[in-house]
This record gives C-alpha cells, sequence and structure tokens, in this order.
C-alpha cells in the first residue's frame, strides 16, 4: 500500500527514554527473488546499520542451492522454507509469527534499508503510534524501463515529505508495534495485503507515523512484459480480495468501473510529483510506458471483480 493522506491527530512526543530507544526491532522479509537481490538487503541489516536488528527472518518459498547459500553465507539470519506455491501474505505473516522484537519491521527481498533505518524505527515508536514509515526510493538500476515501473508503483510513496501522521503505510516499508501483530498475521494468512489490515486499524484511531528518515532504496530491475503481467497480477489479486462472495451489481460496478482506472492514476500520480518537485519531466516522457502499466492493472482489477483472484496471487513477485 502507498503512502496516503494525513490524519488530522495532535502531535505526538518524541522517544524520551532508553526503553524505547533501546526496543528490539525483528525484521522480517519474504524472499521470492533472485539471491542477487536479497544480498544487498542483508547486507544493509547485518553489517551496516547504526543500530542492528534484533534479528532478521527471512521466509522463503525458493528451495535448493540459493538457500544453502543464504543459510552459509548469513549464519545469523533465521530462515523459514515454505512451499513452492506459498504466497508472500503466506510467507510475511509464517516470519512475523516467528518474531520476538518489541518491533517488526516489513521489507521486501530488494528493497535496501538505509543506514539508520532501525535508529529510525526506535525513534519513531512513541506515544499512540502503533505503526511506522518512511520514503521509496529508486535504487541503482536506472533504465528508462525501471524508472517506467517505479513511478508506476511508488509515486505516492518518494520524498521529500514531513514527519508526521499518515493514514498509510508502504507495506515493504513499515514497523509494528508487537500489539498490533496478532491481526496483521489473521490478515495475512486470510491471503489478504497488509493494507487490508491498515485500514481496520486506523478506524480504530490509532497512530500511524511518516517518518522521512526511515527510506529503503528499490533495487530491482524490470523488463517490459514481465512488469506488465506482475502488474496484472497484482491488481487482480487484490480486487479479488475485497470480498469473498460479492454480488453481481458489485462485480457489475467495480468491473466496469475499473475502466477509468487509467487516466486517474496517471493524473493523480502527476499531481503528487508536481507536490513533490521530483522527477515530472521523467514522468512526462515515459507516460506512454506508463499508461500501459496502468492498462495493465486496471485489466487485471476488472478481472479479478469478475471472476475472482484465481492462481494470481501465487505469481505475485
Amino acid at each position: 500500500m502507498l503512502v496516503g493522506q494525513q490524519q488530522v491527530v495532535p502531535q505526538l512526543p518524541s522517544a524520551d527514554n532508553a526503553s524505547d530507544e533501546q526496543a528490539s526491532v525483528s525484521v522480517v522479509i519474504a524472499w521470492v527473488n533472485d539471491y542477487g537481490l536479497l544480498e544487498p538487503v542483508l547486507n544493509a541489516l547485518t553489517r551496516e546499520q547504526t543500530s542492528p536488528p534484533h534479528e532478521v527472518i527471512v521466509a522463503t518459498r525458493l528451495q535448493g542451492p540459493m538457500v544453502e547459500r543464504l543459510r552459509a553465507q548469513y549464519p545469523s539470519v533465521q530462515i523459514i522454507e515454505g512451499g513452492p506455491r506459498d504466497t508472500i501474505p503466506a510467507l510475511r505473516a509464517a516470519a512475523i509469527e516467528q518474531s520476538s522484537g518489541l518491533y517488526v519491521a516489513v521489507t521486501e527481498d530488494h528493497c535496501v534499508p538505509c543506514k539508520d533505518w532501525i535508529t529510525s524505527i526506535q525513534r519513531s515508536m512513541s506515544g499512540e503510534v502503533v505503526a511506522v514509515g518512511g520514503p521509496v526510493e529508486q535504487g541503482t538500476f536506472q533504465r528508462l524501463r525501471d524508472w517506467a515501473a517505479f513511478l508506476t508503483e511508488y509515486a505516492f510513496a518518494i520524498g521529500p515529505c514531513d514527519a508526521g501522521p499518515i493514514g498509510g503505510l508502504p507495506g515493504n516499508n513499515v514497523a509494528y508495534r508487537r500489539e498490533l501483530c496478532d491481526g496483521l498475521v489473521e490478515t495475512l494468512k486470510d491471503q489478504r495485503w497488509e493494507s487490508f489490515h491498515h485500514s481496520q486499524v486506523i478506524e480504530g484511531e490509532k497512530v500511524f507515523w511518516l517518518d522521512p528518515n526511515m527510506i529503503v532504496g528499490h533495487n530491482r530491475p524490470f523488463d517490459f512484459f514481465y512488469f506488465l503481467m506482475q502488474r496484472y497480477y497484482f491488481c487482480r489479486s487484490y480486487a479479488g480480495m475485497r470480498w469473498s462472495n460479492p454480488s453481481m451489481k458489485q462485480r457489475m460496478i467495480y468491473g466496469l468501473g475499473s475502466a477509468i482506472l487509467p487516466p486517474m492514476l496517471w493524473l493523480r500520480s502527476l499531481r503528487v510529483l508536481l507536490k513533490k518537485r521530483r522527477y515530472v519531466g521523467r514522468y512526462l516522457c515515459l507516460s506512454p510506458l506508463i499508461a500501459l502499466y496502468f492498462v495493465a492493472g486496471a485489466l487485471g482489477e476488472m478481472a479479478g471483480y469478475f471472476f475472482g483472484s484465481q492462481q494470481s496471487l501465487e505469481r505475485v513477485e
């Protein structure tokens, strides 16, 4: 889920005692991509953190030599070996259940945390804050199609941004207090994305916090047809999650309504980038490609509303 709109709540106090600042942080990662993408993430967490995490847990559906290589190269990392058809939500749920930290941070197997990522989490978890997240920035892959994929997915999540309460957080750059984890695991085991649990928590007047210093770099390449299909699968899985047994009226309204998503999302992303004063020229230049990605997502949602998610969630990487 991308960063949403801010809530109006009182200013929260900063962490001011040693117990909060030293609170243990467990980092959980669902690993479904190439080992070469995971390695920089683990390097950042296990070698370069000014405040290292309490534990790093990697849950994976991969098998064979890559898993053994991970075990040998990073002996301190806990590994959960799932089944070959386990979805990302299922893998995250397994890792969160095994974690023991006071705070549980979730990122992806290709998102490299900044050097003070853990410190930012510990600092922001104060007062009524139950979850904290931060910006997602483009990583080392700089091809035009990589930028088009990144801006399609993360225009709303880039910096700059102000610290403060927020209505939603990126699912790949977020940390939770332990008290939220039972409900989060239940949502994930139900094969739904974190955003469904986020909305329930916000409705309960809990506070999500945005920390501009809690940055991850989105560090992966995207070939055109691969990302086209990933958009389709992700959006179809999301649409299929909204109702377990939708009525025909709901299917028709939301399915046909998906047709307006491409222009609406394109304009909304452009407004965000204009406000942030970043990547506007690049976004406009890449608009033909970005528009195709939005269309693929809209077709995925339409299929999800009409026919359900089928096996789309298993194909999301």
